[in-house]
């Protein structure tokens, strides 16, 4: 992980960025804090969560 000392100031949901965030950005640019990352997947890459039952 690289620290960024100039970092966002908000991920692409609105949510603050702090000192100390984990965060990534994607190939088009969007920043999404760690705690977004479900949010973001599910919104942004369209993925579908799945549970497997008996």
């Amino acid at each position: 992980m690289k620290h960024v000392v100039d970092h966002p100031i908000e991920d692409h949901f609105g949510s603050e960025i702090r000192t100390g965030d984990k965060w990534f950005q994607d190939g088009a640019g969007r920043v999404v804090l760690e705690n977004n990352i479900e949010d973001y997947l599910i919104e942004v890459a369209r993925v579908e969560f799945c549970r497997a039952i008996e």
